[in-house]
């Protein structure tokens, strides 16, 4: 009986880490369909909501370190192009530097992204992108 408990407390347990996984894939797929809208929109504020809520998602224990990060440098990065594209200046540029804290290494995305082009002349922007590209070769 006592085998049969554990067995069945492990089953259940198994399954509900994997429903918690199906809830965060649901979860970050809301929340990517709801930044691609802000962005088709110019919405930057219903932007910025999404990728913070991007961000408190990947503090799930149902994701590994690597989509953790993933979905981190993913959120910032978008982030720093809804700031942008408000001209806020400093939250995009440490909304990008976020970004490549967290893993974002696509250098010519960075580079051609109109998005980012109200931050493009920033010093520390400069810095970043020049750290990127000596990042890739």
């Amino acid at each position: 009986m006592k085998k049969f408990i554990l067995s069945l407390t492990l089953i259940i347990t198994s399954l509900t880490t994997f429903a918690q996984a199906e809830n965060i894939t649901d979860s970050v797929q809301k929340q990517l369909k709801d930044v691609e809208n802000a962005a088709a929109k110019g919405d930057f504020r219903k932007g910025v909501k999404s990728c913070t809520e991007m961000l408190a998602l990947s503090e799930s224990s149902s994701l590994t370190q690597a989509q953790s990060t993933e979905l981190k440098s993913t959120a910032y990065y978008n982030m720093a192009c809804f700031y942008s594209m408000a001209q806020m200046e400093e939250p995009a540029v440490n909304a990008f530097k976020n970004a490549i804290e967290n893993g974002f290494i696509n250098y010519d995305k960075a580079k051609k992204d109109k998005d980012l082009s109200y931050i493009r002349h920033h010093d520390t922007f400069v810095e970043l992108m020049k750290q990127l590209h000596k990042n890739i070769k």
